[in-house]
């Protein structure tokens, strides 16, 4: 089986070009025997989706074959609607990052009526006052990018294992 970049991009856009409607998978394989394999390697990834025919002596082919949604956005250069319906949002509650930055306050160096006049003063901010402070932070934290690449390296890593 050859997973082939360039067989898989032929097959959704002959899927595309088709879309709403269905393609005979061997309409699709053009005589290229790894279609069968690129097409099942497409479903399994969403992009996809068709009838299999399963007989008992043989080899798994594919009746038909319909790019989805996700499929059609795959081939957006901007990500179609799955970019745009796919943001994230992060949730981080004031008690939590008001914690995160007292814990920083009482890991400095400051004398400890310092620490306790700043922790203090946390308490009363405001939910707006939070908002600014939390973009001021972030901003703060990207200007200083170069520093922080190392931690974006190490979170990569661990996530790609």
């Amino acid at each position: 089986m050859a997973i082939n970049r360039e067989l898989q991009l032929q097959l959704l856009n002959k899927l595309s070009a088709a879309y709403p409607d269905s393609v005979r998978a061997r309409d699709l394989a053009d005589d290229n025997p790894s279609s069968t394999a690129n097409l099942f390697y497409l479903q399994e990834h969403g992009l996809i989706q068709g009838s299999i025919h399963n007989p008992m002596h043989g080899s798994k082919t594919f009746g038909v074959a319909a790019i989805t949604a996700k499929g059609l956005d795959f081939l957006e250069d901007d990500g179609g609607l799955s970019a745009i319906l796919g943001v994230v949002t992060i949730k981080i509650h004031e008690a939590d990052l008001l914690a995160l930055i007292g814990a920083r306050i009482e890991k400095s160096d400051l004398p400890e009526e310092e620490k306790k006049t700043w922790k203090d003063g946390l308490k009363k901010l405001s939910a707006e006052s939070i908002k600014h402070l939390t973009m001021q932070l972030v901003d703060k934290g990207l200007e200083h990018l170069p520093a922080a690449l190392d931690v974006i390296q190490t979170s990569l890593l661990h996530a790609l294992k």
